[in-house]
């Protein structure tokens, strides 16, 4: 519930500030689990809903190759302002990131600036960001200070309705019976989930 309220809030915020919305939102949990989807969403949607300077989606590895190529060719004000300028900024796969001084000290100046602007970061990483060994201190604890929301996987109920609506969106409505045993016997993620329907429905 507190996923689905924050994502609402962050949805429904105006731009060009989010007044509404927490300045650090760090969510984490296994691959598969939705992180990317939601991170990617969220910023879809506000490009739709306020132009694509509002909100931008990066990768760890992003940062670091746009960071390294503005090194390299004097652009470095420019990559920062494109980055900073946002009122969403979401980047992705944080565990990735390496630990490097020069490149977390960049990130954070990032979120510092961001949130004096009064904009929202969003990070996604397979652990809690308090913990993530390749973050400096300092960003674990700017990170931490906000909202940290786990995504785990879908219980029992969840899987049965993932089920229904995949075989319904695929033409091939599967039973009740059907679509609760293979509920249960998949407890897993959502793309697990998918992949046996899939595999159910094409068995002859």
């Amino acid at each position: 519930r507190l996923v689905a309220s924050t994502v609402h809030r962050l949805m429904e915020a105006s731009a060009p500030a989010p007044p509404s919305a927490p300045s650090t939102v760090a969510l984490f949990g296994p691959s598969g689990a939705g992180k990317t989807h939601l991170l990617r969403g969220l910023i879809n949607y506000w490009q739709e809903k306020h132009g694509e300077a509002a909100a931008e989606y990066v990768t760890a590895s992003d940062f670091r190759r746009g960071l390294i190529a503005a090194l390299d060719t004097n652009t470095t004000s420019e990559f920062r302002q494109r980055l900073r300028m946002r009122q969403l900024l979401a980047i992705d796969d944080l565990q990735h990131l390496p630990n490097d001084t020069y490149l977390l000290d960049e990130l954070r100046n990032t979120i510092d600036d961001l949130e004096e602007a009064g904009g929202t970061i969003l990070v996604a990483a397979n652990r809690p960001v308090g913990i993530l060994p390749n973050l400096s201190p300092d960003v674990r604890g700017r990170l931490s200070a906000g909202l940290v929301l786990r995504l785990a996987s879908p219980d029992a109920s969840t899987r049965q309705l993932l089920v229904k609506q995949v075989s319904h969106a695929l033409g091939k409505q599967l039973s009740e019976t059907a679509a609760v045993r293979l509920a249960y016997a998949v407890n897993g993620t959502a793309n697990e989930l998918f992949g046996a329907v899939l595999t159910l429905l094409a068995a002859p």
